[in-house]
């Protein structure tokens, strides 16, 4: 066992046998399903409606379903339901070191047939997006899926880059000549150790951090946010508390083909919305995405960020994507 293993068995958290941890189940963000035949857990929260207009929620990455608390205010109002999912190796979800883009859809399946749900919508953020173009490729395999969202989601790598920073066009090639390990090794000694860091402020420091030196100017307000940066630090916890080993597989299926056309994603309804000053994931790319997927709606909000994408538009991404009515969003 490595000293990574060793420090995530004495964290709180652990999907090691979540069946059995009954009081998982009677908490909203600490829920688990088993996808059959596969001896593997999903785990997810909830946030907003108990009863509402249903949303799975894919994180963006690093993430986890924590992530999702960031808009249960707006879900909450407009009567949606969010169901966050942990993807592998992450939360109280199993790795699954063999999984691709294109398997996911079975994990999203698994929860909505858990959750008895006749109809419901995807929504991705940032590195969530793949996964769920990925859902909306595999309708057959997702009965009652009524539409997919994505905000400021990244793109194939054989998308355009243009308008993307520096480092994230470096970090997307270094993939290809960095081993795996070393990926790991450096996001652990990064946020990794800290989130499993049994002493909880440091953590929470790091995010602090974090947010001061990578969210400035007009966002100040949003890492400022006492509620934001709880969420955030949650959500981060969430995504290495069982090591890097998850964050490591979801980084190398981002730079790789994702396994499907984008051009044969017909009969959903998809939305893509995207920040004009965004250099993580460009509206480039969001409109580049929506050009090539038939009926594709995109939706540029001009003079925002990457952060304010996500933080400032979410009764109007929501009211959109569920196509709901304006006293509804009101």
């Amino acid at each position: 066992m490595t000293t990574m293993e060793r420090e995530a068995e004495q964290v709180v958290e652990t999907p090691s046998d979540p069946q059995t941890d009954q009081p998982l189940e009677k908490d909203r963000s600490s829920q688990v399903v088993t996808i059959p035949g596969a001896n593997r857990a999903v785990g997810f929260a909830e946030y907003g409606s108990k009863s509402g207009t249903a949303v799975i929620y894919l994180h963006g990455l690093p993430g986890s379903r924590f992530e999702a608390s960031l808009w249960e205010a707006n879900a909450t109002a407009l009567d949606v339901r969010l169901i966050a999912l942990d993807r592998p190796g992450m939360g109280l979800s199993t790795h699954h070191p063999d999984r691709t883009m294109t398997t996911y859809p079975a994990d999203v399946a698994a929860v909505a047939k858990h959750l008895q749900l006749a109809k419901y919508f995807i929504l991705a953020v940032s590195g969530g997006g793949g996964y769920a173009l990925a859902c909306a490729s595999r309708t057959d395999q997702l009965l009652g899926l009524q539409g997919v969202g994505v905000v400021g989601g990244l793109g194939p790598r054989n998308m355009t880059q243009q308008g993307m920073g520096l480092i994230q066009r470096l970090s997307f090639h270094a993939m290809d000549w960095i081993p795996n390990g070393v990926v790991g090794w450096m996001w652990d000694a990064m946020i990794g150790k800290s989130a499993r860091n049994r002493d909880t402020t440091v953590l929470d420091k790091a995010v602090r951090k974090l947010l001061a030196k990578e969210v400035k100017g007009p966002d100040d307000d949003i890492a400022n946010d006492e509620s934001n940066i709880r969420s955030l630090t949650s959500s981060l916890r969430g995504a290495f508390i069982q090591g890097s080993h998850g964050y490591v597989r979801e980084a190398s299926l981002v730079v790789k083909p994702w396994g499907f056309d984008l051009e044969d994603i017909n009969g959903i309804q998809v939305r893509l919305w995207y920040g004009e000053k965004d250099d993580l994931a460009p509206p480039a790319v969001g409109k580049a995405m929506a050009d090539k997927i038939v009926g594709a709606v995109f939706t540029m909000y001009e003079g925002e960020s990457h952060t304010a994408s996500v933080m400032r538009h979410q009764k109007e991404i929501l009211t959109a994507l569920c196509g709901l009515s304006v006293n509804e969003a009101s």
